[in-house]
């Protein structure tokens, strides 16, 4: 149960944080996965605490729980909407098996415009750079990125 409960919750950790960075997540499953995640370790807490060898082990626990920090919602910055953008859009169609880092980011302007810099990767090529810019609309759903070697892709939320 202690191993358990953390894998389950964190999954649901990772699928509503996917669901979060869409325009309209649908949050109902990846919160009830979290909370079987929970539960399950939260019983296995209590049955460490009714039983007698692992006392220490409900005190760890206990003290883990304490300590553990509040779940917070996940940025929702301009920045933070062009990287994930940049991610799971623009790199896989344009890139292909590249892998990318980030190295600088920037915001200015109202309506956000966005600057990224970052490190492609491939096994057969040295690293490269380039920067891309991510163009916000005002009402902030529509996102259009343009990198300086001429790649452009765009996405409207509805």
């Amino acid at each position: 149960m202690f191993i358990c409960g953390p894998i389950v919750s964190g999954l649901g950790y990772f699928w509503l944080m996917n669901e979060l960075s869409r325009g309209y997540p649908q949050i109902g499953g990846p919160l009830l996965v979290q909370a079987a995640g929970a539960i399950v370790f939260l019983l296995g807490c209590v049955m460490m605490l009714v039983g007698r060898t692992y006392r220490h082990m409900a005190a760890l626990c206990a003290y883990a729980l304490m300590l553990s920090p509040a779940h917070s919602e996940p940025a929702k910055t301009p920045i933070a909407r062009c990287t994930s953008f940049l991610r799971v859009f623009v790199l896989p169609r344009h890139y292909g098996a590249l892998k990318y880092r980030l190295i600088k980011s920037t915001q200015h302007g109202d309506p956000p415009s966005v600057t990224i810099e970052f490190e492609t990767r491939n096994k057969l090529r040295a690293p490269g750079r380039s920067i891309g810019t991510c163009e916000f609309d005002r009402d902030r759903r529509h996102i259009s990125f343009y990198t300086f070697d001429g790649q452009r892709s765009q996405i409207i939320y509805d």
